[in-house]
């Protein structure tokens, strides 16, 4: 599947004039693609992208989410683990997931998860604590776009 996924990735690059940004977001991804581990870093940098702004580095693209009050009160290492928790929050603070009771009172990630599973945006096997891959992360990221754009 991901020799597929790259072999249209490369088809696309050759065939189209993408402008310089969207080399560096494609080139992002295909990077992120074969990580086993994703990073704090790359969820901020794929927010960055939900969000709609143009990613630089990590201090500028966490100050852009905080502004947003996307990663507010996250203050994790950027090359720390990538947990379903931590996306998730940021996820249900980017499409103001308002429909679960626990995650309005709390505002947890444990509750903003289960909010994000409720959604369909996330596999229900699992918590909280899981380290996302770098795929796990693209396929999450592509559903949340989804969603933003139907809302």
């Amino acid at each position: 599947m991901k020799h597929i996924l790259a072999a249209g990735i490369m088809i696309l690059l050759f065939l189209l004039p993408l402008p310089a940004q969207d080399m560096q977001q494609m080139q992002f991804i295909h990077l992120l693609a074969d990580k086993p581990a994703a990073s704090f870093s790359d969820a901020v940098t794929f927010m960055t992208i939900a969000a709609g702004m143009q990613p630089k580095d990590f201090n500028f693209n966490l100050q852009v989410l905080k502004n947003r009050k996307i990663a507010r009160g996250m203050d994790y290492h950027a090359a720390a683990p990538l947990r379903r928790g931590a996306l998730s929050l940021m996820i249900a603070r980017h499409l103001d997931l308002s429909d679960s009771l626990l995650y309005m009172v709390f505002g947890t990630g444990r509750y903003a998860y289960r909010a994000c599973v409720a959604e369909g945006i996330m596999d229900h096997e699992g918590s909280e604590w899981d380290i996302l891959s770098g795929g796990e992360l693209i396929e999450i990221m592509n559903k949340t776009i989804e969603r933003a754009g139907e809302r």
